[in-house]
């Protein structure tokens, strides 16, 4: 983890200003939950060899905000059906807090 990101983690719950929208610490909670979830959902799709890739507004928002977009409410994932289908059966298998 380089300086950079660890000083990101360490303030990332600090409430913001982006694109002239204020972000508060609920919304902050809110987002790193669902970070929590997509690392846990690409450490699985790594282990199982299966692709995925961010889609709609979470591209957008990785490429123009540097993150997720500040009126934004969700993670948009994609993958192919066939991958999907092992994705299913893979996840299940998993002994991840958040599936239980």
């Amino acid at each position: 983890m380089t300086d950079e990101q660890r000083k990101l983690k360490e303030h990332f719950l600090e409430p913001e200003t982006r694109c002239d929208t204020f972000i508060g610490v609920e919304r902050k909670k809110h987002w790193k939950i669902l970070l929590d979830m997509l690392e846990e959902v690409l450490i699985v799709c790594q282990r199982h060899g299966l692709t995925v890739w961010l889609g709609a507004g979470s591209i957008l928002g990785a490429v123009r905000h540097k993150g997720i977009i500040p009126w934004d409410d969700d993670i948009d994932i994609c993958m192919p059906r066939p991958d999907y289908e092992k994705f299913l059966d893979s996840f299940k298998c998993e002994n991840l807090a958040i599936y239980t």
